[in-house]
């Protein structure tokens, strides 16, 4: 399945041209909120970054800030983890009680790691709050060795696509979510130029937040990679 998305949005072949964007989806019918698409170079090693990656993703080895908003539920083995997010400092600006669930698995390829990920909209064993909003979601990250120095260069590829969130089992209008999200901005004021904007601006922060995120990981592991390679005998 990730390979039709990449192939649609650009993502399948390896180039030099760094990519950021963020697609807002304007058919309310089917309750997309946006699609955001990623491609960057990053001067590490694939293997260290594809860790600090899969750390981030599980709320390890990163900035309070951004790991104290994640909760292992179930560590189901080594590459598969189901997770609680619950963003205490606010995800895209949105204001209110809102909770997600994750699923992860990571998968090794030759010379390449696969992250993936879907929410979890219900669950018996682990009860969601039918009280809050609930995030859905899904993506990929990739990376990969780059073409041209594949020891020392990554390249990093995510795709998220987001849909209307839940609550209590039942999928939330787009009208309802930007209520949600934009409570102080009046309905004459909320107009298509300013949602778009809006959602924009706001899930690429949370974009440029996870590679911040990452690039602490990446120090950490770097740092402890050097320390054992000098001190062999520890």
């Amino acid at each position: 399945m990730s390979l039709g998305v990449f192939l649609q949005c650009g993502l399948l072949d390896t180039t030099e041209v760094d990519i950021h964007k963020v697609n807002v989806c304007s058919d309310i019918t089917k309750m997309l909120i946006s699609e955001s698409v990623r491609c960057v170079t990053m001067d590490v090693p694939y293997p260290i970054l594809a860790e600090a990656a899969w750390n981030v993703s599980l709320g390890n080895e990163t900035s309070a800030k951004w790991g104290d908003d994640y909760e292992i539920i179930d560590m189901i083995d080594p590459n598969t983890a189901y997770l609680k997010y619950t963003p205490r400092n606010g995800v895209a600006n949105a204001s209110g009680p809102l909770s997600a669930r994750y699923l992860y698995r990571r998968y090794f390829e030759e010379n390449r790691v696969c992250i993936v990920w879907k929410s979890i909209l219900e669950d018996e064993c682990y009860p969601l709050d039918d009280s809050v909003l609930r995030v859905h979601q899904s993506g990929w990250i990739v990376i990969e060795g780059d073409a041209k120095s594949p020891a020392t260069t990554s390249r990093f590829k995510l795709f998220v696509q987001r849909h209307s969130p839940s609550r209590a089992g039942k999928l939330i209008h787009l009208t309802d979510v930007f209520q949600f999200i934009m409570p102080n901005i009046s309905l004459e004021k909320r107009t298509t130029e300013y949602v778009t904007d809006f959602i924009v601006n706001s899930f690429r922060n949370v974009e440029v937040a996870f590679e911040k995120a990452i690039d602490i990981a990446v120090r950490k592991l770097t740092y402890q990679n050097d320390f054992m390679l000098a001190n062999p005998d520890l």
